[in-house]
């Protein structure tokens, strides 16, 4: 088992290009050990520019958060915390001085397994901004294995009741769905956030 601060360096350290060779994200703009005040100290985090608007530029902060052993919610919470920290602290001042808005955050847990009996496993599925690696050792180095997909292995069905009351549901709303009152709203939306 390799130790978490030896991962740290190592994907710190990493060239971006072995990265997705390993396995991982094309991490371009990592900082290690990132003291967030009272919120913790963040093992990575990467910063990337994923558009301009206006003259402020929008910039993607990923939480990286390893754990030497299985991750899941503990795990989860502190990236989670670590995210509200960077946007109390480092947004606000940052965005202020440098015209910066901090957008689309997204945390990536990596260990050498993942918590299947945990409700978190699931999450990845449903929210695409949060992500979990497992590591695993070969000859070739450390590989990181992108973990999704989960379900139960008894899923049970759904009740011909329920699935009725579901597609009446679905019927209703797709007709009385307005497409000109969406395009209106999503056009004044764009001009409210200057697009």
């Amino acid at each position: 088992m390799i130790l978490e601060k030896d991962l740290e360096d190592m994907i710190y350290c990493a060239n971006p290009e072995d990265l997705r060779k390993a396995g991982l994200p094309m991490w371009k703009n990592l900082v290690q050990q990132v003291r967030l005040g009272n919120y913790g100290i963040a093992d990575l985090i990467n910063f990337e520019i994923i558009d301009v608007l206006k003259d402020k530029i929008i910039v993607k902060p990923t939480i990286i958060e390893l754990k030497q052993g299985k991750v899941g919610e503990e795990a989860f919470f502190q990236a989670l915390r670590y995210s509200k920290g960077i946007e109390e602290l480092y947004c606000r001042k940052i965005s202020k001085e440098k015209k910066v808005i901090f957008r689309d955050f997204e945390i990536v847990l990596i260990g050498n397994r993942v918590d299947t009996r945990s409700n978190l496993i699931y999450i990845s599925d449903i929210c695409r901004n949060i992500s979990f690696y497992s590591t695993q050792i070969t000859l070739n180095g450390i590989e990181f294995k992108n973990e999704f997909g989960y379900k139960l292995t008894d899923q049970g069905e759904i009740s011909e009741d329920s699935l009725s009351y579901l597609q009446e549901e679905w019927e209703m709303m797709v007709d009385s769905f307005n497409f000109e009152a969406f395009e209106n709203d999503k056009k004044l939306l764009k001009e409210h956030l200057g697009k």
